[in-house]
C-alpha cells in the first residue's frame, strides 16, 4: 500500500533538513574558517560589520556537537517515526533555543545576520514540527492537528480522544478551538475569582504544617512536587489516570468541585475504582502518608468527601449532583456544553469578547 502523501511529504522533508545540519556539522569540523568567512560577509552585506573572532577550539568542538545531534535526531525520526517520535520535543527546543538566541544577540548586539539566523531556524523549528505531527496523524489514519493545536496544547491527540469518549457517554464534542477558548474561561477564573480555587470556608487542620499550607505562595512548591497541579494543562484532559489522581489527592477541591475531575477519570475504565482503592489504602495502611497530604489540602474533611464523590460516581450518580450539570465552573459536561457554544475558528477578537462575557 502506498504511504500516506504526508508521511511521504515528511519524509522529503526531514531527509532535506537532516542533510542541513549533517553537512555542515561536517564542514564545520573540517573547515570552520569558510563558515566563519560565510557569516561575516552576509553580516556585512546586511549593513553589519566584522564580526568578533569566535572563542577557541571548546565553543567549536560544542557547535559541531550541537548541529550534528540535531542532524542525528532527524535521521532517527526518518528511520523510524513511530519509535523514536518522543525525542521531536528535544529536537524543537534545541533549534527553538537556537533561533531566540540568535534574535538576542541581533538585538543586544547589533548583527544584522543574525535576524536572519533567527528566521531560518524559527521556519525550520516550525517545519520540522509540521512535517513530522502530519505524518504522524497520517499514519495512525487520525484527520491532522493543527500545528497552532500543538502550540498551545501539551498533548492534543490524548485532548481529542478524551472528548470523543465523553461524545459516546452523550457530553458535547467541542472542537480544539474551542477547548481552547475553554482554557481562557478557566485563565479568566484564575485571574478574576480566585476565591473559587484553593479556598474553603471549612476550618484549617490543626497543626502548624496545615497552619504554613494555607498560604497558597509556601504551598505551590510542594503542589508541583507532588505533581498534584498542572500549570500547562488547565483542562485536565490531556493528563493520564494516575497523574489526575495525583491531583485530586494532593490539592484541595471546594464542596463539590472534585466533580469534574471524576468525570474525566470515569472515560476510563477502572480508573475511578482505582483512586477510591488508593483513597482507602492510604487511610489504612499509610496514615504518616495520608496525614501529609491531608495538610497539603489544608483543609478538614476533604478526602472523607473525595473518597464518597467517589463512591457516588461508581454508583452512577453525578458527583456533584443534577443540579451543577450546567455550571462549567464545577463539571466537565457544563465545561464542554459551555465550550461547544463558543466560535469554531481561532478569531482572538471574538474569544476574547465570549470569555469576558463568561
Amino acid at each position: 500500500m502506498c504511504p500516506p502523501l504526508a508521511y511521504r511529504r515528511f519524509r522529503w522533508g526531514m531527509a532535506a533538513i537532516a542533510l542541513n545540519f549533517l553537512l555542515p556539522a561536517a564542514s564545520y569540523i573540517v573547515d570552520r574558517g569558510t563558515t566563519e568567512a560565510v557569516v561575516d560577509r552576509l553580516n556585512g552585506l546586511l549593513g553589519g560589520g566584522t564580526l568578533p573572532p569566535d572563542g577557541g577550539h571548546l565553543w567549536h568542538m560544542l557547535a559541531v556537537g550541537n548541529v550534528a545531534t540535531l542532524g542525528v535526531m532527524c535521521a532517527m525520526l526518518l528511520f523510524d517515526i513511530r519509535r523514536f517520535h518522543p525525542i521531536l520535543p528535544a529536537l524543537l527546543f534545541l533549534k527553538a533555543f537556537s533561533a531566540l538566541y540568535s534574535l538576542g544577540i541581533a538585538i543586544v548586539e547589533g548583527y544584522p545576520v543574525f535576524y536572519a539566523v533567527f528566521l531560518l531556524d524559527g521556519a525550520t523549528t516550525l517545519a520540522m514540527a509540521w512535517l513530522t505531527e502530519r505524518a504522524i496523524d497520517a499514519l495512525n489514519g487520525q484527520p491532522p492537528v493543527s500545528l497552532v493545536a500543538h502550540l498551545v496544547f501539551a498533548r492534543p491527540r490524548h485532548i481529542l480522544a478524551q472528548v470523543r469518549a465523553g461524545g459516546k457517554l452523550g457530553l458535547a464534542t467541542p472542537n480544539l478551538r474551542q477547548i481552547f477558548v475553554g482554557t481562557l474561561y478557566m485563565r479568566h477564573r484564575l485571574l478574576f475569582r480566585p476565591s473559587t480555587i484553593g479556598c474553603s470556608t471549612r476550618p484549617v487542620r490543626r497543626g502548624w504544617r496545615a497552619g504554613l499550607l494555607q498560604w497558597r505562595l509556601v504551598r505551590l512548591p510542594f503542589l508541583l512536587w507532588e505533581r498534584a497541579i498542572a500549570p500547562f494543562d488547565l483542562t485536565g484532559l490531556a493528563l493520564s489516570p494516575v497523574r489526575l489522581a495525583q491531583h485530586l489527592t494532593g490539592a484541595h477541591h471546594d464542596g463539590v468541585q472534585f466533580a469534574y475531575d471524576l468525570e474525566i477519570l470515569a472515560l476510563t475504565p477502572g480508573a475511578l475504582a482505582d483512586l477510591r482503592d488508593t483513597l482507602v489504602h492510604l487511610r489504612d495502611h499509610e496514615p504518616a502518608r495520608a496525614r501529609w497530604l491531608a495538610d497539603l489540602c489544608v483543609f478538614e474533611g476533604y478526602h472523607a468527601d473525595l473518597l464518597a464523590g467517589v463512591e457516588r460516581a461508581l454508583a452512577g450518580e453525578p458527583p456533584g449532583g443534577p443540579e451543577f450539570d450546567a455550571n462549567p465552573d464545577i463539571t466537565l459536561r457544563g465545561w464542554l456544553a459551555w465550550c461547544a457554544r463558543q466560535p469554531p475558528g481561532w478569531s482572538l477578537r471574538r474569544t476574547q469578547a465570549k470569555t469576558a462575557g463568561g
